[in-house]
């Protein structure tokens, strides 16, 4: 739940119903992070990012609320912050080739085949 509420995400069907009457306002406390001016705040951020995609156990209910952040990464202008999205986006990459392991063959070898094509029209 703490990760929904620094996001400040609700789900569009939920009305709190003293937000209906008095209004609201929620600071997605994630955004700020990405924003920050300090590189080193945004470097440990996008660790922890790292940590909540990799490492936490619930981390499939929140993927959709942290993965557009860490994409952001990848246009930071930190190089280690891009490295940092980078390397987080790439163990989910691996982790779900190694789930879908056998769906993904064909795939795979079509790839493999389709690339050696290619490089054979090249050399020509």
């Amino acid at each position: 739940e703490a990760i929904r509420t620094l996001t400040a995400f609700r789900e569009h069907n939920v009305i709190v119903l003293k937000a209906f009457f008095h209004g609201e306002s929620r600071i997605n406390y994630f955004a700020m992070l990405v924003k920050d001016n300090n590189t080193r705040v945004r470097v440990h951020f996008f660790r922890c990012l790292n940590y909540l995609m990799t490492k936490l156990h619930e981390r499939f209910n929140y993927e959709t609320l942290i993965m557009p952040y860490v994409l952001s990464g990848l246009t930071d202008n930190c190089t280690e912050i891009q490295e940092e999205a980078l390397k987080t986006i790439q163990h989910l990459g691996d982790e779900y080739e190694g789930w879908n392991e056998e769906k993904l063959a064909d795939e795979k070898y079509y790839n493999k085949l389709a690339e050696k094509e290619s490089m054979k029209y090249r050399l020509e």
